[in-house]
């Protein structure tokens, strides 16, 4: 919830939780339909989430929907240019 609204007072909150180890959180984890955090910051078109997931987490950039598409290609069907551009800054580094 806190990617797809683009809350990232929330995320930061989540991740302090991660550093300190108190709290089992994966963010990584898939929805039925095969969303993750990350591909749902992509689908709301909030590219804070997005490079505070990728460079602040660390987290898999290639895992895809049940139709197959990665965040990637979510972002290059939508046409946003801005959250291509962070992705693939992340994948070259």
């Amino acid at each position: 919830m806190a990617a797809t609204s683009g809350n990232t007072k929330a995320l930061q909150t989540i991740f302090s939780y991660l550093k300190k180890g108190t709290h089992d959180i994966n963010l990584n984890l898939q929805t039925i339909g095969g969303e993750t955090p990350l591909i749902k910051a992509v689908m709301f078109c909030k590219p804070e989430c997005v490079w505070m997931l990728l460079c602040e987490q660390n987290i898999k950039v290639d895992l895809k929907t049940v139709e197959g598409e990665s965040a990637f290609k979510i972002a290059e069907r939508m046409g946003n240019h801005k959250i291509n551009q962070i992705i693939d800054k992340y994948l070259k580094a």
